[in-house]
């Protein structure tokens, strides 16, 4: 009974230390300035605010509102010239982000997102 009780006690400390060690996706996009390039062959920067992100490159500037619930991150355009929302499914590997388009239309718009720390 005792080696039960141990065994379930350290599953659940392990579990919580790994669910402590993976960042909140919107705190981790909110910590720094990242650099996105995207598979249509855009590249630029992007920030988040608590509410808002910025993406700037040469070429252009676009604002948004943005949320990150269960895994995807939801983008709303600041004009009314694009529709909205667009979704896109959040992965995380080696400390980058890859933002996966939830339709083949976002696919289109923005292509799949890779945004990776930048370096100050």
């Amino acid at each position: 009974m005792r080696s039960k009780n141990f065994l379930l006690l350290a599953a659940v400390l392990c579990a919580g230390l790994l669910t402590g060690c993976v960042p909140d996706p919107a705190s981790d996009l909110r910590s720094q300035t990242w650099r996105v390039v995207s598979t249509n062959g855009e590249s630029g920067q992007m920030t988040f605010n608590v509410s808002t992100a910025a993406y700037t490159s040469p070429t252009f500037s676009r604002g948004f509102s943005y949320s990150v619930e269960e895994g995807v991150l939801t983008l709303d355009v600041e004009d009314a010239e694009d529709e909205g929302p667009f979704l896109f499914d959040i992965e995380r590997e080696s400390g980058e982000y890859i933002l996966v388009p939830d339709t083949e239309e976002v696919r289109e718009e923005f292509g799949e997102l890779t945004l990776a720390p930048t370096e100050d």
